[in-house]
């Protein structure tokens, strides 16, 4: 997971953040993600282990799935061009 967010940050992708403001709950492996300062996740399913982060760069955004129970374990499993829903 490191390296992929480094890779995308040397392309120019910024980590948008999702939920600085709305006192959302971490919770899991939410929870490791934030102590790790990855604010750009959106969330994580409970079931598979799976998370979705957003980046964004010049207008665009990156939509990044991965799975993993623990950090370093975390592998990409799809990127789309897809935006974080707005926000209610």
């Amino acid at each position: 997971m490191a390296a992929a967010k480094s890779k995308l940050v040397k392309q120019g992708w910024k980590p948008t953040p999702m939920h600085t403001t709305d006192g959302y709950e971490y919770s899991g492996v939410e929870k490791e993600l934030a102590t790790r300062n990855y604010f750009e996740l959106d969330t994580c399913s409970f079931d598979s282990s799976r998370c979705i982060l957003y980046y964004s760069k010049k207008g665009s955004c990156l939509r990044v799935d991965t799975i993993g129970e623990q950090f370093n374990d975390m592998t990409v499993t799809r990127w789309t061009g897809e935006c974080p829903e707005a926000a209610e």
